[in-house]
């Protein structure tokens, strides 16, 4: 091992810092030869970095970093002590089923058979859509006749219907022989009166930050990538609006609940911003369910709270 003082007024990079070690009053650095050695003692097979460490007389800690640098190729190591490492192979997941299927296509099948008998039935209420794919050509290739079904495969997919954001409006009807009025449905009844959303994206909305958990500024970001413009805070006021809307349901739920014998309550605390103190405060969820006879009836409502 090379030992040596270090010249203070020399600068050093950042492997170099790493590299110093204090003990007994004196900074000592090793070689580059030397640290390519410690790092190939510790990729050795069985090898334990801290024991490598302390053989050398460095800390662990250190010895990771230079294992970091040497995987980087900032360090050469040994060309004597290349065999030392134990080489890694890497391979897709999904190439080596996909070679055997191209191999062997009936084997393909009888696999493919096999997920699908555990992959398990869809539920019911699923709308069922029937999608016939036909050939581009269905003239014979020989004669150019048509050609007549004389089967079919049928297979059953999940697919999915992303959410659509969509305008509704009411339109005006008159008459073109006659100048006597014009017709329009009444407009239904608003939740927020004069507001941009529907009852449905309102719930939307609620379902998502409360269901889901996306905050409302990601919702708007959501939005956005729709080519809708709408701010968190006007997403805000969407929901206390709704919660004013909910509050007397909310009301009779806790008359429900607390009505009962026995109650379950379960707590479960959250940081909340404190304005004007430059610190969060302690808040609660309670998860409250009611009991009957023993058992968890259907009646379960949550409460947040500031404060206990």
């Amino acid at each position: 091992m090379v030992d040596h003082m270090v010249d203070a007024s020399k600068p050093r990079s950042r492997v170099d810092i790493q590299d110093i070690q204090a003990g007994a009053g004196r900074r000592r650095r090793w070689s580059d030869e030397v640290k390519g050695r410690m790092e190939a003692e510790s990729y050795a097979p069985g090898a334990v970095v801290s024991e490598v460490a302390r053989r050398h007389g460095v800390s662990p800690q250190h010895l990771f970093v230079r294992r970091k640098v040497a995987r980087a190729g900032v360090l050469s190591l040994p060309a004597d002590e290349a065999p030392l490492f134990v080489p890694v192979v890497t391979e897709l997941r999904s190439a080596g089923p996909r070679r055997e299927d191209r191999k062997d296509p009936a084997g393909a099948r009888k696999r493919a058979d096999k997920r699908r008998a555990d992959r398990g039935a869809l539920p019911a209420h699923l709308p069922r859509i029937d999608v016939t794919i036909a050939p581009e050509d269905t003239n014979c290739p020989c004669c150019c006749a048509p050609m007549h079904v004389i089967g079919e495969e049928t297979s059953k997919r999940l697919d999915v219907v992303p959410a659509q954001f969509r305008v509704t409006h009411r339109p005006k009807y008159a008459c073109r022989a006659c100048t006597d009025g014009v017709v329009q449905a009444p407009a239904v009844e608003r939740l927020i009166k004069g507001g941009l959303p529907t009852e449905a994206m309102v719930a939307y909305v609620l379902v998502a930050k409360y269901a889901w958990h996306p905050p409302l500024y990601r919702q708007a970001q959501m939005l956005l990538a729709q080519g809708i413009d709408i701010k968190r805070a006007v997403l805000a006021f969407w929901v206390g609006y709704a919660a004013a809307e909910l509050h007397p349901l909310w009301l009779r739920l806790r008359e429900i609940i607390l009505i009962a014998g026995k109650i379950a309550v379960d707590e479960t605390t959250a940081p909340v911003l404190d304005p004007g103190r430059g610190r969060t405060k302690k808040g609660f969820f309670w998860a409250i369910a009611r009991r009957r006879g023993g058992c968890r009836s259907s009646v379960k409502m949550a409460v947040f709270t500031p404060n206990p």
